[in-house]
């Protein structure tokens, strides 16, 4: 009221600011806007905008400015439209959009007069609704709160009295009529609560009262059934438990740390593992140097064995390993032992370690440079060096191993003696290294009681083990009985003291110069238990090369002082492990030959039962007489094996569309060049059909059933400028097998599976299949089919992209005038195809066996190779390398036992004589040493376990009584294979092609004219010399071919060879002599020609 601000309508009160709002009239629509920061609620609910009013509306100015806004123009129109003939008001939808009772909450209007008390409760009831906890508010909005409900609770008492007393004065009758219909509907409509008396409003509370105690009783209910069910389930887990303990033996602590003793130790063994590792690889690594001898390179590889943290290379070539361009990260991550390759490399006069997946990797180098051997314009452009040999080379090779015990450091006393170089390859003596292990100084630290107990290290102390797969984790349970007479010495070592010692290397003997020049010597820091092996903070401590030393003892006088911090477990490598001296050289050629004449004398076959067993005795140390047989002198039939099988499927896709006549016709395929897979040329809007044509050419080998499923999918475009336009990803469509399926078996080795599915493109419900394509654009599809075989576990499965066009129903006549004109302009690609092509490789792998009885199943060195004739005496290494690494690591443990023994003796004879002046021998003492020699006696004539040894040969059983073909089908009913598909892309290369008669059935002699077409690695087989109707293909990797006047005199034909592949024969007969030695020598590179006369 006081302020200068010009306004039509002055109030006063708080929260009323200067330019509180403004009403504004535009033909009859008022719209009120709010001030900055004024207080306006409307309806209950605050604005901050312009807001239209409606008749009826509650406004709010402040917090007691309280008005109705009434607007006679609306309230004519609602007079109007209540009394229009028809128009009859219902439950729903009576209610004009603006009416103010629809802006507001109906059960809060009901037919209550409007007043001052309602639109109070009303913002009240707005305002506290939002809030989601009534203990937020603070005193005074709750003495608000209550005395807005109290003054609402009063103004309905009265209300009853005298209802229509309280109305408006400017409100007509007409007005207030409508209001109480409008009021009255709503009512009706919600059904659920009326304000009218306090009647109603007694029986809202006691139904909520009444809804408030039954779910207070159903909740009850529900926590004496979870409290029942508890206690239900208490009572069975310890009946369960009860009955468990009772069921389980129990165990001392004692025997609980024997137990995961013993199988920390089991899990160690890896003998078996091993075996099957070389069983399984043998092929790969026949393969390999197959590839090897026949390309010339002067290089062999063979089985090794790689044991617990075994150094690799020389830290004098340490910086040449970051030029490496394939890190060899597997020879790290396997556990140890674990089986490896050996690389002897003849050109660089080197041996190094590769591990077996890095010579896989080789390998399928090694095969492409091959597949190009008869390519020279290709050939230029490979590395031929990269695959066969390390790059960059090795120029050191590893002598051997010499194992130091360091116990004198735990007893600060020095310690020099001379310890023998092992070949770790053979376990051969390879020489001698004198050693002193010195200790300079130490830190003062006290030990714990605990600490004294464990870690006490007693002279006399029975049999302490090195740490070795075999005998590691030792224990002595008498350690504390024992340590009794040390325990007034302080000269021990203590966990967490600073240990200074130094190491020195004095000299090296026994190694001549003709085997190995540029000695040195090696020793890592991990070898003391501080640092993990392999770890970034690994230091390795490397003497200077020697040479020029003949067969004379070299000095070495190298000295190395090392500072470390002593851990519990330092301290456990100190007690009972040894410290590893590396020695490395360059290796001779003298050294190279050795190597490989080991290994050909260690892999010689068994001689005859008679011999058998000697044989094998001195070999290996173990008795495998039984398993020695003759049978191992032959191969071994391949259905008996348990090997990987490889066979060449061929898949032929057709789609048909349906013809005016009712029969489906295949669609052509159109190929812009030789290289061009091509497309399907399909019609819009036809019913089609995928037709599936599968062979191979390994006959009952590889016997199939059926297809079981097919689905179609990953539909994408191809555009003229080569991108691919990917559609929503969606799962493959199924699509129906029709029954007609048919198997059928050859006389000629080969084996047809044929089936049709109906195609519904529609289903994709992809705009590529359902619109016309670009004339230089394609649809590409996923097309994938699973096969049953007899003797797979899971169905194959195969898939493969196909693509096509799709073209207007009219397209024949254009069609035809357009494959005229390209046949006209490029008749090179003026192929007309009806089928799309595909080649798969097919690997058949069985589940590796955990039997030491079904070992030789696994074997694969008997399989053949093409160009094995080339290895000569050489063969893979046998389960004998891991018996040889066995009694080697035998023989290695006893030496270093004895090294161990005889520091231990010599240590105790030092102390007798520094304390043989202090005589505290009682006699208790004395009985209690006797006592514990005698002990030590018992033990070593002690032989605890079963004398068994396992036992595991790569030579089959001798055969039982049981006929061979009962075995077979035992075999074969539970041996079922894991098949792992890889589709191969058709090579661009052609080596040869030409006209060659291929006997189609020897019986019937009958004969038949085939196009060929060398593909290395396969021979693709051709109707004719269009090569659009292919007939087949034959993988030659693997092929052996033979050649023999007789058989051409027997059959009278001329220019007749034979080709035999891992899994079928075939017969081919040129149309002259040269042209046949032409194909003989194209298809196997390794046959004599001269064998054959001119």
């Amino acid at each position: 009221m006081d302020s200068d601000v010009y306004a039509d309508i002055r109030l006063s009160g708080p929260n009323i600011q200067d330019d509180h709002c403004t009403f504004e009239n535009n033909n009859g629509v008022v719209t009120l806007s709010p001030g900055v920061d004024s207080l306006i609620m409307v309806n209950g609910q605050r604005i901050t905008k312009p807001r239209q009013l409606k008749n009826g509306y509650r406004i709010i100015l402040g917090f007691y400015h309280i008005f109705r806004f009434n607007n006679p123009e609306e309230v004519r129109k609602e007079r109007e439209n209540s009394t229009a003939p028809g128009n009859n008001l219902s439950l729903s939808g009576s209610l004009p959009p603006d009416s103010p009772i629809t802006d507001t909450n109906p059960n809060m209007a009901g037919s209550e007069v409007i007043d001052w008390n309602y639109a109070r409760r009303e913002a009240v009831l707005n305002y506290y609704s939002a809030e989601q906890n009534l203990s937020d508010l603070n005193d005074e909005e709750l003495e608000k709160l209550y005395d807005g409900i109290a003054k609402i609770r009063n103004s309905r008492r009265t209300r009853c009295e005298s209802r229509t007393d309280n109305n408006d004065d400017n409100e007509s009758t007409t007005t207030r009529d409508s209001s109480y219909r409008n009021s009255s509907l709503v009512n009706m409509e919600d059904g659920l609560e009326s304000v009218y008396t306090d009647i109603t409003s007694t029986s809202e509370y006691m139904l909520e009262e009444k809804l408030k105690q039954d779910k207070e009783r159903m909740q009850r209910e529900l926590d004496n059934q979870k409290r029942v069910y508890e206690a239900k389930i208490q009572r069975m887990s310890r009946q369960l438990s009860v009955q468990v303990q009772q069921s389980i033996q129990q165990y001392t602590e004692r025997e609980i740390q024997l137990i995961t003793k013993v199988l920390h130790k089991w899990k160690k063994l890896r003998t078996v593992d091993m075996a099957e590792v070389i069983l399984t690889n043998a092929v790969m690594l026949k393969e390999a140097n197959i590839i090897a001898r026949e390309l010339k390179k002067q290089i062999i590889y063979q089985f090794t064995i790689i044991q617990q943290n075994e150094p690799l290379t020389s830290s004098l070539e340490y910086n040449l390993s970051q030029f490496e361009t394939d890190e060899d990260s597997a020879l790290i991550t396997t556990p140890k032992p674990c089986i490896g390759i050996r690389v002897i490399d003849k050109k660089n006069q080197a041996i190094y370690i590769w591990s077996i997946e890095k010579l896989k990797q080789r390998l399928h180098k090694m095969r492409n440079l091959y597949n190009f051997m008869d390519r020279p314009q290709y050939r230029k452009h490979f590395n031929w060096e990269d695959p066969f040999f390390e790059n960059p080379c090795p120029k050191y090779t590893m002598i051997g191993l010499s194992f130091v015990p360091m116990v004198n450091l735990i007893h600060q006393q020095p310690y020099e003696g001379s310890f023998d170089i092992t070949c770790q390859f053979n376990g051969q003596h390879r020489g001698k290294l004198k050693v002193q292990i010195s200790p300079l100084a130490r830190s003062v630290a006290v030990p714990t009681n605990t600490e004294k107990s464990i870690l006490r290290h007693p002279l006399l102390s029975s049999s302490p083990q090195p740490l070795f797969p075999e005998n590691d984790d030792s224990d002595d349970e008498d350690s504390d009985t024992e340590g009794n007479m040390l325990q007034n010495d302080h000269t021990t070592l203590s966990v967490g003291q600073n240990l200074l010692f130094e190491i020195k290397i004095i000299e090296f003997s026994g190694i001549s110069e003709s085997e190995f020049t540029d000695i040195h010597i090696q020793f890592r820091l991990s070898s003391f238990g501080g640092i993990p092996p392999y770890s970034p903070a690994e230091k390795i401590f490397v003497t200077e090369p020697a040479s020029f030393f003949e067969n004379n003892p070299v000095q070495v006088d190298f000295a190395q002082t090392i500072s470390l911090v002593v851990t519990p477990n330092v301290l456990h490598v100190l007690m009972y492990g040894f410290i590893t001296f590396e020695v490395y050289g360059q290796a001779q050629t003298r050294v190279l030959s050795q190597q490989e004449r080991w290994d050909d004398q260690r892999e010689k076959p068994p001689r005859l039962p008679g011999n058998s067993a000697e044989s094998v005795h001195s070999s290996s140390g173990s008795s495998m007489a039984d398993s020695a047989t003759v049978g191992s002198l032959e191969r071994i039939s391949e259905e008996e094996l348990l090997t990987a099988e490889r066979h060449d499927v061929v898949a032929w896709i057709e789609i048909q569309e349906l013809s005016p006549s009712g029969e489906y016709s295949p669609m052509q395929i159109t190929c812009k060049n030789a290289l061009d897979k091509g497309y399907f040329t399909l019609r819009q809007g036809l019913q089609r059909r995928i037709c599936f044509t599968l062979m191979h050419t390994s006959g009952h080998q590889f016997e199939w059933t059926r297809i079981k499923s097919a689905s179609i999918g990953h539909v994408r475009l191809l555009d003229g400028k080569g991108r691919i336009l990917e559609t929503p990803a969606q799962e493959n469509i199924p699509i129906k097998l029709l029954s007609r399926q048919q198997v059928v078996y050859r006389s000629d080795g080969t084996s047809q599976l044929t089936a049709q599915a109906a195609w519904d493109s529609s289903q994709h419900d992809c705009i590529f299949l359902n619109r016309l394509t670009d004339l230089n654009s394609r649809v590409i599809l996923n097309l994938m089919w699973e096969v049953e075989a007899e003797r797979c576990q899971k169905p194959i499965r195969f898939n493969m992209d196909i693509a096509i066009q799709i073209q207007s129903r009219d397209r024949s006549l254009r069609t035809s005038k357009l494959s005229s004109l390209k046949r006209l302009w490029y008749p090179a690609a003026a192929r007309t195809l009806t089928k799309y092509s595909g080649v798969f490789s097919v690997h058949l792998k069985p589940p590796m066996t955990r039997r030491t009885s079904q070992l030789w199943r696994l074997n694969t060195a008997t399989k053949y190779v093409h160009g094995e004739e080339l290895l000569g005496s050489w063969k893979p290494r046998g389960v004998s390398l891991v018996q040889d690494f066995n009694s080697m690591q035998e023989r290695i443990n006893r030496k270093n036992q004895v090294a161990f023994t005889r520091q231990i003796l010599n240590l105790k004879k030092q102390q007798v004589q520094q304390t043989e002046q202090v005589k505290e021998a009682a006699t208790d003492e004395q009985e209690r040493q006797l006592a514990l020699l005698k002990k030590i006696v018992d033990l070593w004539q002690l032989r605890l376990g079963t004398d068994k040894e396992i036992v595991i040969s790569q030579d089959p059983p001798v055969q039982t009584d049981m006929p061979i073909t009962v075995q077979r089908e035992e075999l074969q009913s539970t041996a079922k294979l894991l098949a792992e598909v890889e589709f191969v892309n058709q090579p661009a290369n052609v080596s040869k092609k030409g006209y060659l008669l291929y006997q189609q059935d020897a019986a019937k002699d009958l004969w038949i004219k085939r196009w060929f077409v060398i593909r290395r690695p396969y021979i693709y087989i051709y109707a004719n010399d269009t090569e659009s109707d292919e007939q087949g293909v034959i993988n030659v990797a693997s092929v052996r071919i033979d050649y023999n006047e007789a058989l051409e005199k027997m059959i009278q034909r001329t220019n007749v060879f034979a080709v035999y592949t891992n899994n079928n024969a075939y017969t081919l007969q040129a149309g002259a002599r040269q042209e046949m030695i032409q194909w003989i020598q194209m298809i196997d590179q390794k046959f004599p020609l001269d064998t054959i006369t001119t």
